[in-house]
């Protein structure tokens, strides 16, 4: 997994697929609703005979997207004490729509306390899903799986979305397998083949999957995803057969540079990355997410100034996932060798949002150079339980092994975290690697590390 998590326009997976009512339905809903009503005052003598019919008319809130009005009817049916599993249920899904993950796996965490449905789990680890937990809901969904005969294509996709963020990719192309032997035409299922495939480095796989999506749903994103591994790939003649990005509007394609920008700052092509999103920026320079990409680029090149400079744009403008901004400020700082500083932007990040592996594990590494090791151990070991694969982690139990003097553990950590692609090279001014920069085994694994990202 990269050490910089950013959000741009995927097409991700969700149980739910919201529709368009038609004035027919949707006027059954509202006259339904005026009859619950009527019944609920009629009853209200009565509290405990009146919670199914708040139940009954939270779900026609939810599917009216009157979500206050549906967590209000949840509120007031939680204090009647009866079917709480199942107005925690309306609950969570009301937060899904919202967004509000965290809120989401506090509502399913209470229907598991009241009532252990094992969908109650595969909710809450879709959520984690969403919140970067992927070893929390790999547990979740496993629970699912174990418990449910017949699996949906919808869940086996999702496992397989877990999966490929948890880099166990054989594993995420047999829970996809599953997934396509449901249903072959499935859009969803052919994104994330292709997402996949990526991870996999198996472009030319990867754009027959998302031809395929493209030609199941041409309004997918599957023939602009084409573009972008095009794009990457220095081959802007062949992009073009698939899409012409000025034909599309200013603020989309904004996004699609801002994308392969994105995708170039993982390929460690700073000088295109920034190119690429100086054009997105030129575009749409309201995009909160432009300003972290070229924080992250210009921390990379070392331009710290730039840095802090496109961190105070990002603050200024209404960021989506303002704790990611804490986390690149805390990154900022930490590579600038201000721990203290750096570890009250992760803390704020956590604060938001305790589920982001990369803020645990970054604030561990400050209080390695701290030479607080029992805070560092803390830490690394909360990032770990999130994200039990991501190869930054290795790096911080290596540095654990390192300031406990435990050099067989040192270099088995480095050698995992360079073999899953962690760039080392941007990582070796930390002090607890003085010991070993001379060493020809260190040395042997930086060459490795230049050479897997292309230094």
């Amino acid at each position: 997994m990269k050490q910089i998590i950013l959000v741009f326009c995927t097409i991700l997976f969700s149980f739910q697929l919201s529709a368009q009512l038609d004035e027919t339905t949707e006027k059954v809903y509202r006259d339904s609703i005026q009859s619950l009503t009527q019944k609920i005052e009629e009853l209200k003598a009565f509290p405990s005979a009146v919670a199914d019919y708040y139940l009954k008319r939270a779900d026609l809130y939810l599917k009216l997207s009157a979500y206050d009005k549906a967590l209000k009817d949840c509120e007031i049916g939680l204090g009647q004490e009866v079917m709480e599993d199942v107005f925690y249920n309306i609950q969570g899904q009301v937060y899904f729509k919202m967004n509000s993950f965290i809120k989401m796996t506090e509502s399913y965490t209470n229907a598991i306390k009241h009532n252990p449905e094992s969908y109650y789990y595969l909710r809450r680890g879709e959520a984690y899903y969403y919140l970067r937990a992927p070893s929390f809901a790999e547990r979740d969904i496993d629970k699912y799986l174990i418990d449910n005969l017949e699996i949906s294509e919808g869940v086996h996709i999702l496992y397989g979305m877990v999966l490929t963020d948890l880099g166990k990719y054989l594993e995420a192309m047999k829970a996809f397998k599953k997934a396509n032997e449901i249903n072959q035409n499935n859009v969803a299922l052919q994104m994330k083949l292709g997402k996949l495939y990526e991870e996999m480095n198996m472009s030319k796989v990867a754009i027959d999957a998302y031809a395929k999506a493209h030609n199941l749903a041409p309004e997918s994103h599957g023939k602009d995803a084409i573009c972008l591994i095009y794009h990457l790939k220095n081959k802007e003649d062949s992009a073009a057969i698939y899409c012409d990005w000025e034909e599309y509007s200013m603020k989309k394609q904004a996004e699609l540079y801002g994308t392969l920008a994105s995708k170039l700052l993982d390929e460690d092509e700073y000088e295109r990355a920034l190119v690429i999103v100086n054009k997105a920026i030129s575009m749409d320079n309201t995009n909160v997410d432009f300003y972290n990409i070229r924080g992250l680029i210009y921390i990379r090149m070392e331009n710290f100034e730039a840095a802090k400079k496109d961190y105070e744009q990002a603050e200024r403008l209404t960021a989506v996932n303002p704790y990611i901004l804490d986390n690149n400020r805390g990154y900022l700082n930490m590579m600038q060798g201000k721990y203290e500083e750096a570890i009250i932007e992760f803390e704020k990040c956590i604060e938001v949002q305790p589920y982001f592996p990369n803020a645990h594990n970054n604030k561990a590494l400050c209080h390695l150079e701290l030479k607080q090791l029992d805070e560092a151990k803390k830490y690394a070991r909360n990032a770990k339980i999130l994200h039990e694969t991501n190869e930054y982690i290795y790096f911080t139990y290596a540095g654990i092994a390192a300031y406990e003097g435990n050099d067989k553990a040192f270099y088995k950590q480095l050698k995992t975290a360079v073999k899953k692609g962690f760039p080392l090279q941007y990582f070796d001014y930390f002090s607890f690697l003085d010991t070993y920069k001379s060493d020809s085994k260190y040395q042997k694994l930086l060459e490795q590390s230049k050479e897997k990202n292309k230094i």
